[in-house]
């Protein structure tokens, strides 16, 4: 579940990097802020990462799952263990989906 999980972020990264005309490209690294700051990425973007992993989780796994759901609508967004927080808390959710 893990390799998918982290497999199915570089390739929604991959994605973003190739239609996104930044100056600094964005890096899947595990303690990176997925959406703001300085690592993060802006709303459009965000939206595009996670309908790619979604749809690669599909393809790949021939699983669906819902990433932005009810629970993470929830959540605060500000907390330091929130799903989409970073690479590496984003993963362990995958995961959590997938079982």
């Amino acid at each position: 579940m893990r390799e998918l999980a982290q497999k199915s972020i570089s390739y929604a990264v991959d994605q973003i990097n190739s239609i996104d005309s930044a100056e600094r490209p964005y890096v899947a690294e595990p303690n990176n802020q997925i959406f703001g700051g300085e690592t993060g990425m802006d709303s459009l973007n965000f939206a595009f990462f996670v309908i790619s992993i979604e749809q690669f989780i599909k393809d790949e796994a021939n699983k669906e799952i819902t990433l932005f759901d009810d629970y993470v609508f929830g959540l605060d967004p500000n907390d330091p263990n929130h799903p989409f927080a970073t690479i590496a808390s984003l993963t362990d959710y995958i995961i959590k989906k997938l079982s």
